[in-house]
């Protein structure tokens, strides 16, 4: 019988969905016992989906002390987060950990955790692709981080989010088999399709629907939330056409001050619509129905992202940057429109060009079935599977 430590720092979008689907995957192996140690904004954005209750399951909400600010600096969070570790493990006799977000821990857990202890953990942000733009001591210390991951025993898996280069790129360079791909999960529910809220949301059919979904905040800038605003912001106030734009997450206050000047300011160039909160499955897939386009002109190359696998199940065209892991993602499984850059005059020439564009056919239905929440849960937690 193995007891396996689940933890993350952070709750947002893509890291509730993951302890949700490992949650639900763990109610089916009896045998095993289950520890989630979660912050305590778990308990508001967990009530907003079922979690059944199992005698090998338990949810431990960290105390305030063991929580670490999303701000503080990367040794500091590695420190803090490695001996956060440490305590639960030792707590509750953990034989496993999985890390949800395993670059925070580093590079202090090997110092603080047995090395019998096997650690999984996700890579979601893949730095390979920012190599070039990186700065001399980010280079190293991104260059340490893997060596660490390469070489020391408490580190039994490292999964590489949506990329399966990377992992045979490290595998190779490191001379190891630690490093495997993953699919991020496509968590659409499988007996609801969704409805359009087209006419609950006042929106006319021949409207053009724009869909930027998930956490907006200081520390997800990469999103590029604050950018669509401002190229919303270039449509002339008179226009006939007008886009319709839906901002569908949680605002951060570290931007709220921000997003709702620009917010104002674009509302006098297009339609804007925000929907906030943390989406439930069923929401989703209602919004992702009612859309033309998904909006994710992200400005990091390395950022992976789920709201890929939830556009590519509604068959809905995604609009990314070239290149990175999702500019790749896209081009491979042809699921939507490439932009030369992330900048606001670029989204905007999109945005015009697509208001008399039949948005195109996507093949999501393939990705959708090689992302399948089975297989995600089974390289995360079943080791004879990988």
């Amino acid at each position: 019988m193995k007891t396996y430590l689940v933890h993350t720092q952070t709750i947002g979008g893509h890291q509730m969905e993951y302890l949700h689907h490992l949650y639900l995957d763990a109610l089916k192996r009896p045998d095993d016992q289950f520890i989630f140690v979660v912050p305590a904004r778990f308990s508001l954005d967990a009530a907003k989906l079922e979690w059944p209750e199992a005698g090998n399951i338990k949810i431990v909400i960290m105390t305030p002390d063991d929580e670490v600010p999303s701000d503080c600096g990367i040794f500091s969070k590695g420190w803090r987060n490695s001996r956060t570790i440490r305590k639960y493990v030792r707590q509750y006799h953990a034989t496993d950990v999985i890390l949800i977000t395993i670059m925070e821990y580093l590079p202090f857990l090997p110092l603080f955790l047995n090395r019998r202890i096997r650690v999984c953990g996700i890579v979601y942000r893949i730095y390979l692709y920012e190599w070039q733009d990186e700065s001399r001591l980010r280079k190293w210390l991104d260059v340490i981080k893997y060596l660490l991951l390469s070489r020391c025993r408490v580190f039994h898996r490292v999964l590489m989010c949506n990329d399966s280069a990377s992992s045979q790129y490290l595998n190779r360079l490191f001379h190891t088999t630690k490093f495997r791909f993953m699919p991020d999960p496509v968590g659409a529910l499988p007996d609801y399709q969704g409805h359009s809220l087209r006419e609950e949301l006042g929106i006319s059919q021949s409207d053009k629907v724009f869909l930027h979904p998930g956490r907006m905040s200081r520390m997800n800038s990469y999103k590029n939330t604050l950018g669509i605003l401002e190229a919303l912001c270039m449509f002339h106030p008179e226009s006939d056409q007008k886009p319709v734009v839906i901002f569908a997450g949680q605002v951060s206050q570290d931007i709220r001050q921000e997003f709702d000047a620009l917010f104002q300011k674009a509302q006098a160039h297009a339609r804007l619509l925000l929907l906030e909160g943390f989406l439930p499955f069923d929401r989703m897939a209602d919004l992702f129905v009612t859309c033309d386009y998904v909006l994710i002109p992200y400005s990091v190359k390395g950022q992976s992202s789920g709201i890929v696998g939830h556009a590519a199940y509604y068959e809905k065209p995604v609009v990314v940057v070239k290149g990175g892991v999702i500019g790749k993602m896209v081009r491979k499984w042809k699921l939507g429109y490439h932009l030369a850059d992330h900048s606001a005059p670029s989204i905007y020439s999109f945005l015009c060009s697509s208001l008399d564009r039949v948005p195109v056919s996507t093949e999501g239905n393939t990705y959708a079935d090689d992302h399948s929440v089975k297989a995600f849960c089974n390289i995360v937690f079943d080791d004879k599977l990988n």
